[in-house]
């Protein structure tokens, strides 16, 4: 809430041309009205553009702000058309991206290498249905490593996810980019598992567009920079992308 005050605040401050908000779920539906009554007492008028970066998963939350946007981005190919069917308004397909400085093949002299190594890598927020699928695969004389809140879903409350403790690299949710990519570079592959419904425990049923969602997340993109051969669920733009490159399950 206290971003969202200060959003209004800089605005009005720093007088932009546009005003770009990334996500903004969180933000209450209130400070984009505010937002959108200080625009027009200004002398110079801005235009607010969002970055739906939750698509398709939370079409439907993001849809309530689209009417507030002039100019809106979203990181899924499918969801241009259920924002703006008729093609009146200013909608974009965003992708997700890396960065060639951080993401790149090649290992570093690196004393600390072997930390890094595995033959399977995943890293990323566990949702239930990524959490299902690996766990219910025997990795024995596999080293598989497993990065983020694994801790929540491992533990003795379900006796049977503990066998995955041994794979977990640490209990820091958060790492930086670059720390990653050396765990891209050091993997034989890495796995990625795109979410089927928005909530993170499950409880929803699965979206009725999964299955017409297009595109990636930054998971794919990082790792093929990075030289790392990916085995992933199915999206339309990894096989226009890399063709037989990548390894679908």
């Amino acid at each position: 809430l206290r971003s969202a005050r200060e959003l209004i605040l800089d605005a009005v401050l720093y007088k932009p041309d546009v005003v770009f908000v990334v996500s903004g779920t969180l933000i209450p539906e209130e400070v984009y009205i505010e937002l959108l009554r200080v625009r027009h007492e200004l002398d110079r008028p801005f235009a607010l553009a969002m970055y739906y970066t939750e698509s398709p998963y939370m079409d439907e939350m993001q849809e309530i702000y689209f009417k507030y946007s002039d100019i809106v981005f979203t990181n899924d190919k499918y969801s241009v058309k259920r924002f703006d069917p008729k093609g009146s308004r200013y909608v974009e397909y965003l992708p997700h991206s890396f960065d060639p400085k951080v993401h790149r093949p090649g290992n570093e002299n690196d004393p600390n290498s072997d930390k890094y190594k595995s033959d399977v890598f995943f890293g990323g927020t566990v949702f239930k249905e990524r959490f299902d699928m690996v766990e219910s695969i025997n990795w024995d004389n596999v080293n598989l490593r497993l990065h983020g809140n694994w801790d929540e879903w491992v533990n003795e409350n379900n006796p049977a996810s503990l066998k995955l403790q041994k794979y977990l690299i640490n209990n820091e949710v958060y790492t930086s980019n670059a720390e990653y990519a050396k765990y891209y570079r050091n993997a034989k592959i890495a796995l990625n598992v795109h979410r089927t419904r928005a909530d993170i425990e499950g409880e929803t049923n699965p979206l009725d567009n999964y299955n017409d969602a297009y595109s990636i997340g930054p998971r794919i993109y990082e790792a093929a920079a990075c030289g790392t051969f990916i085995i992933t669920d199915y999206r339309k733009e990894a096989e226009d992308i890399f063709g037989d490159t990548i390894e679908f399950f």
